[in-house]
């Protein structure tokens, strides 16, 4: 039996923990990276080998809120091109190795994770994609040992 799990609206952020109240919602303690991973794993001790599908349903990045810049949320405008975007969502993964570990996970298992497009990215979507499979399939390959001529 295949088995499918749907997340949809994570709206992952770029970290920032100021002292203000400011955005306080963007501190790391509040990131969801610690229970998605966790679902992943109890997902996965429930289904035990059967194959999983992994949906991304939609607004799991938030390209909408201030960047950070020197630890601080900035002001500016949302992405609206792919190195733009991509440069954002590059940002953001850094702050989320734990999301990136659950996606390995599935990946690494041979189960596969489809994205849905979803409105604000619509025009920056390929570059995004690129972006968020090299970094999944970074953390699913083995660091290699590169020969030194």
């Amino acid at each position: 039996m295949r088995h499918i799990l749907i997340l949809s609206d994570l709206h992952l952020w770029q970290v920032t923990d100021h002292d203000d109240m400011w955005m306080r919602y963007r501190h790391r303690q509040f990131a969801p990276d610690a229970q998605l991973f966790a679902l992943i794993e109890r997902v996965y001790a429930q289904i035990g080998s059967a194959p999983l599908e992994l949906v991304l349903n939609g607004d799991i990045f938030d390209f909408d809120v201030p960047p950070v810049v020197d630890g601080r949320a900035t002001p500016a405008p949302s992405p609206r091109n792919g190195r733009a975007a991509s440069a954002r969502l590059a940002a953001i993964l850094d702050d989320h190795e734990l999301f990136i570990e659950a996606l390995a996970r599935v990946l690494s298992r041979g189960d596969r994770v489809l994205s849905i497009n979803y409105n604000s990215s619509r025009r920056s979507w390929p570059a995004l994609l690129r972006r968020l499979l090299s970094s999944a399939s970074c953390a699913v390959l083995p660091p290699r040992k590169v020969p030194i001529p």
